[in-house]
């Protein structure tokens, strides 16, 4: 709360003690100090040292005058004081007098008004401030008055005593509504100020159809002379906001009878607007699934239908309980630190996941987002809450999969690497001692057996082959190396290098348009080009090889994994470079397109196109690794073309 200074002008001492002792107790911030007379209270507003006063809270009788004397030299000179009447009674012309007056609000000594005291003052220099604020943009004022002597002496009054206060002039009831909206609550006036008896259609009139052919809220004050009281009255039964009689000094109180009449509306439209704010809440915490409770002091002060499913408790009962009540003992000590984290003003999560006990004893899982509010003008939180118990249920089971799945596919990876590399070992003396057989005894024996070491020679040969490329596979996900930015440029300068051989020996030509940097394990970029390259040479028609490798670069169009997004800076959305290596080969027809990536796939026999078939599986395996996809578009007879995605280099 801000601290507020307030002068009190009270003389009776057991009032005034009560009431320092109150305010003491549940507004500290309120400093409260206490004058017994008018002369007094005018001493203490005339002093230019300390801080000025807030609020001026006077007491109706006082020795040396009535309180409301004060409300105008208040007014006057201090302009930013909010004023407060204390009556005895709650005598209603007097607190209407106090109001057309200028104060602020009043206060009856009945009952508990000393607790609610706090809030009263609170309110009334709240109301005070806004009214101040508002006075800095114009009053924009219909008149609707005949005499010229009386609209010449209203302008120069308001002109010289409340200049913020912006005067159009009509003659006639048939004026006013011509200038008036047809219909609707959007105007450029603010308060329309009528005679009452106006030429042709008088301001009853006038104000009937206002009210019930325009149904207009505009605020409406009506000027009487002396003996029109209880017209004035009818008047206030049709709708009038206020009135105001030609008495000697009734210029003096104009201004503050009209700001008074566009607050009061101002503040019914503001009423209504809550009340459908509340009514609208009220329908949709109704209506919502989840539950929607206010908690104040730890209890439990309002609570929707869902909350009761939720909980299995009734609202009757939760309002008795603390909302620590129903947290799982395993989260309590997490709900403890962030409430006393909240109050030493760190940032606290507003939304967290936790587990509640249900009356039954059951055990749930909740979403729950709190918040700040003022309710009933006392701090409190609002949270919601969601029942995320089998969401909870589903992400574990789905951890537990993932977990088997995550170790079945390490020892798969294990299994492989070791199986391959320790079968390399028996395999090289056994094509060893065979290739032997071959040199030693290919001719000295009869065909059939020159055919079965033939056989034997190939098919060892062939057994060395497919172990490298499982070891070539199982290593892609084993590798270690970190994610650098790579030029492709130099890689494709080193890819075909190594080829040089199958290039020359095939006439190929080999075409790329400028390469970008990405990010990425540069050994296995080389196997990517290699393997996708060595394909276009192998898989040749009739024709020379032509390959063409390009590369786009545009917004990712998937997941992209962790290490990659670190790439990009954190306002701008990750992109990813589409590379595209193009061939006039055989092709592919459609429905091998998909198959042709798995590993030890073939789609022709050896002896036509030699090789394992696990060259596409590698670059799959490799492409995925860096967070991309691959896929190709062929036809056959019309050549291929393969298409993968890499993460940008910063």
């Amino acid at each position: 709360m801000n601290p507020m200074n307030v002068l009190y002008v009270e003389d009776n001492p057991m009032d005034a003690d009560l009431t320092a002792r109150e305010l003491s107790r549940s507004a500290p911030h309120i400093t409260l100090t206490i004058v017994g007379t008018l002369q007094e209270a005018r001493a203490r507003l005339a002093q230019t040292q300390g801080p000025p006063y807030d609020l001026v809270l006077a007491d109706r009788q006082l020795p040396d005058g009535d309180g409301l004397s004060l409300l105008s030299q208040i007014r006057e000179q201090h302009p930013s004081t909010a004023t407060i009447i204390v009556t005895g009674s709650g005598d209603e012309e007097y607190v209407v007098s106090a109001l057309k007056a200028g104060a602020d609000d009043y206060v009856v000594k009945h009952g508990d008004y000393l607790a609610r005291l706090p809030n009263i003052l609170e309110a009334a220099l709240d109301n005070h401030r806004r009214a101040i604020t508002r006075r800095q943009r114009p009053l924009r004022v219909l008149y609707a008055e005949h005499n010229l002597a009386d609209i010449d002496l209203t302008r120069r009054h308001l002109a010289h005593h409340a200049p913020y206060i912006h005067l159009e002039v009509v003659h006639t009831a048939l004026d006013t509504l011509h200038r008036l909206p047809p219909d609707g609550p959007e105007h450029d006036i603010d308060v329309l100020l009528a005679d009452l008896r106006l030429p042709g259609m008088n301001g009853l009139e006038l104000l009937k159809e206002i009210r019930e052919a325009r149904r207009l809220d505009l605020p409406v004050v009506l000027v009487t002379g002396r003996g029109d009281e209880e017209t004035a009255l009818l008047a206030l039964r049709l709708g009038a906001t206020d009135y105001l009689p030609k008495l000697p000094n009734y210029l003096n109180r104009l201004p503050v009878v009209l700001e008074n009449a566009f607050h009061r509306v101002e503040l019914a439209r503001e009423r209504e607007a809550l009340r459908a704010s509340e009514e609208l809440f009220r329908t949709l915490a109704a209506m919502t699934a989840g539950a929607i409770f206010v908690y104040q002091g730890e209890r439990f002060v309002y609570g929707n239908p869902a909350i009761e499913a939720l909980t299995g408790y009734p609202r009757e009962e939760l309002r008795t309980m603390r909302f620590w009540d129903l947290v799982h003992p395993d989260f309590r000590d997490l709900v403890r630190e962030r409430g006393l984290a909240r109050q030493r003003g760190e940032p606290v999560l507003d939304r967290y996941e936790l587990k509640i006990v249900r009356k039954d004893g059951a055990e749930r899982w909740i979403d729950l987002t709190a918040g700040p509010i003022t309710w009933q003008g006392r701090p409190a939180a609002i949270g919601t809450a969601f029942d995320i118990t089998e969401r909870k249920q589903m992400e574990e089971q789905l951890e537990r999969v993932i977990s088997e799945l995550t170790r079945s596919n390490a020892e798969l990876e294990r299994f492989a690497y070791v199986a391959s590399h320790d079968l390399q070992e028996p395999l090289r003396m056994v094509a060893s001692f065979v290739q032997l057989l071959a040199e030693r005894y290919r001719g000295r024996l009869d065909a059939d057996a020159d055919d079965f070491i033939g056989y034997a020679v190939e098919g060892a040969q062939r057994m060395q082959q497919l172990i490298l490329d499982l070891l070539a596979f199982s290593r892609v996900d084993m590798s270690i190396r970190p994610f650098e930015p790579t030029d492709c440029e130099e890689v494709l300068a080193y890819v075909e290098r190594s080829l040089g051989g199958e290039i020359a020996e095939t006439a190929a030509q080999i075409i790329h348009d400028p390469l970008p940097t990405v990010l990425a394990d540069r050994a296995q970029l080389v196997q990517l080009f290699s393997h996708l390259i060595f394909n276009a040479l192998k898989f040749r028609s009739a024709a020379a090889p032509i390959v063409h490798i390009r590369a786009v670069r545009r917004p990712a169009t998937g997941p992209q994994p962790a290490r990659a997004a670190t790439s990009q800076a954190a306002d701008q959305p990750p992109t990813e470079w589409l590379f595209s290596v193009a061939d006039n080969g055989i092709g592919i027809e459609p429905q091998y397109h998909e198959y042709i990536f798995n590993a030890f796939r073939r789609l022709h026999t050896r002896r036509h196109y030699p090789g394992t078939g696990i060259g596409l599986a590698i670059c799959k395996k490799i492409v995925e690794r860096h967070g991309g996809r691959i896929w190709v578009e062929s036809e056959p007879g019309k050549g291929s073309t393969f298409y993968f995605t890499l993460p940008a280099a910063p």
